[in-house]
């Protein structure tokens, strides 16, 4: 199937192609170990430049994704899952149990507010003053995803302040959370990355983007804690297992048997 060249514009061509080809090895269309078609033949497929499409790779190169062996062609040689991409919708701002030095929280910044901003409230109540966080998630030198939180200063000062780069957020605040038997509310949406999100994350600005925002609050509807997780959309992906009959039951908008 060819692709016009058309569609690429706005962004680098290579850019585009590269996060295609990235895609394929999330996916696993090629799979480790396996060839990638030719330059001419994605030259091809794309209906790109040849220097188009050596851009494309270099950056699947560099990302240590691929090796291209002289005289024998180009190799996947790592899967995107293993380095950037969640696999299962893991809580923003957690890694897994093995935290290591490998995993690191970057703090950005970190400042004070009298209230949490309007927009954000979506007719909760306030629990104000707030401190605002925002961090940095890598694992192993690879960006994982960029975390922005607002939370009660009160908690913050009981349970978070000074450890901010030491555990995720919500793993701090977990007892906290569930002695006031808090609610959850979880919004997922992609969303074009500013300028300041894309050079964090490493990508194009107004590039697609994951963002995975979650509202804590008590019984009483004042929010506990409300915080934004920014993903590379070409390394996140949601993945679920479960009975059918919890499939049946689910709520998951993607259910073609929800009427």
């Amino acid at each position: 199937m060819h692709h016009s060249s058309d569609s690429l514009d706005g962004t680098a061509k290579y850019a585009r192609i590269s996060r295609i080809f990235r895609s394929k090895i999330a996916s696993g269309e090629w799979p480790i170990g396996h060839q990638i078609p030719t330059i001419d033949q994605l030259q091809n497929e794309y209906g790109v430049s040849r220097v188009t499409i050596r851009q494309a790779i270099s950056l699947l190169i560099d990302a240590d994704l691929v090796k291209s062996d002289r005289g024998r062609g180009t190799f996947v040689t790592a899967d995107v899952n293993n380095a950037s991409t969640y696999t299962g919708f893991i809580d923003a701002g957690s890694f897994p149990s093995d935290f290591s030095d490998k995993n690191l929280i970057t703090v950005i910044s970190r400042s004070s507010f009298h209230d949490i901003p309007r927009n954000l409230r979506q007719n909760r109540t306030s629990a104000g003053p707030y401190t605002f966080v925002k961090k940095l998630h890598s694992s192993d030198g690879v960006v994982l995803f960029l975390y922005e939180v607002f939370i009660a200063t009160e908690l913050y000062e009981e349970h978070v302040h000074g450890l901010e780069e030491t555990l995720p957020v919500q793993k701090l605040l977990t007892k906290a959370l569930l002695e006031s038997r808090a609610n959850v509310e979880t919004t997922v949406m992609v969303v074009p990355a500013d300028f300041s999100v894309a050079q964090l994350l490493r990508c194009e600005a107004s590039e697609p983007v994951c963002q995975v925002c979650r509202c804590f609050y008590a019984e009483d509807g004042r929010i506990l804690l409300k915080s934004c997780a920014y993903y590379r959309s070409d390394s996140f992906r949601f993945k679920s297992n479960q009975t059918f009959i919890q499939y049946l039951s689910s709520k998951d908008p993607t259910n073609s048997f929800i009427k």
